[in-house]
């Protein structure tokens, strides 16, 4: 699936790195005779600016995650809630301020 190989007679499962926005995903499979079958489905991802530990809430840890990404100059572009191309301590509270219900991202 998309260049991995993946094992297994009926079931299977793969991870799959996605990117923002609409993804194709690919699978041949071949079964021991080489004959194949093909099949695509495309799904679309989108990013939760802010949910920085991926559990789909904005929460302090987001925003103590952000603030440890600003210190690393490290880069995340769901930590860069304001918009300015690089993560920063305004955009940790961004998030702290977002997680306290006092502003929407």
């Amino acid at each position: 699936m998309n260049g991995e190989i993946a094992n297994g007679t009926l079931d299977w499962s793969a991870t799959v790195t996605l990117t923002e926005g609409e993804n194709t995903i690919l699978v041949i499979a071949t079964d021991c005779a080489g004959l194949t079958t093909t099949a695509a489905v495309t799904v679309r991802y989108e990013l939760i600016r802010g949910d920085l530990n991926g559990d789909n809430r904005i929460t302090i840890a987001d925003a103590a995650i952000a603030l440890w990404i600003a210190a690393t100059d490290a880069h995340n572009p769901a930590a860069d809630v304001s918009g300015d191309d690089r993560v920063t301590s305004l955009d940790a509270l961004m998030i702290l301020r977002a997680a306290a219900g006092m502003i929407e991202l």
